[in-house]
């Protein structure tokens, strides 16, 4: 939905929901960088806790989705990997070629695993985002019943990469993909790859599924 379709006071709470949650990764990266004293640390936390108490004076209930998301035109504002308000991850955003949808990233030190490269969780659940992006791009959208990932060297945090993925094959309710990390400089070496088989929703279960946004 383009962004002149949706009432005023919806695109004001989103831009601040985007411009939020830029400010938190902002904090996230600070905070496991920072080497200020003691007593700094001490002011920050307090600070930190003031905003906490401000955020959670209004929230809504687990399971209830948040008043700015519109999953039917794909806005899910909070999303670990592709929502503008994460404050964990700088949204993803894929564009398709030929079948194959590709996207750039970067991770700091704040999703280290051993030192100067990024965690093993974290590369496993950007493989399985990115297969669940092209299984549902592909008009066959469903859930991940099987994710099978493979370390074939480590991937450096702080350094741009490339993500990509491609379904390969599908019938019966079911669809498998491929997906893998690069460094972006480095396009045909493969750091991480992934196969996955995902299930096709019956259509009683995708009404289920988003009974909330009805």
């Amino acid at each position: 939905m383009a962004e002149q379709d949706v009432p005023g006071d919806l695109v004001d709470r989103r831009r601040a929901v985007r411009d939020l949650g830029r400010a938190l990764r902002a904090l996230g990266t600070a905070s496991v960088m920072s080497e200020v004293p003691t007593k700094i640390l001490c002011q920050a936390r307090l600070l930190v806790a003031e905003a906490t108490s401000i955020l959670g004076a209004t929230s809504r209930q687990a399971g209830v989705p948040s008043s700015v998301d519109d999953p039917y035109n794909g806005v899910r504002m909070f999303s670990p990997m592709t929502g503008e308000g994460s404050p964990f991850v700088a949204p993803l955003s894929f564009e398709t070629v030929d079948g194959v949808a590709s996207a750039t990233c970067t991770f700091g030190e704040a999703f280290e695993g051993p030192p100067h490269h990024v965690h093993g969780g974290i590369s496993a659940m950007l493989m399985d985002h990115a297969l669940g992006h092209v299984v549902a791009e592909s008009g066959k959208p469903g859930l991940t019943r099987k994710l099978v990932v493979q370390y074939l060297r480590p991937v450096p945090s702080g350094m741009e990469l490339l993500v990509r993925g491609r379904v390969v094959a599908s019938g019966d309710g079911d669809v498998f993909a491929q997906a893998w990390i690069a460094a972006a400089a480095v396009p045909g070496t493969r750091l991480v790859t992934a196969d996955g088989h995902f299930r096709l929703l019956r259509p009683e279960q995708a009404a289920k599924l988003m009974k909330h946004f009805a």
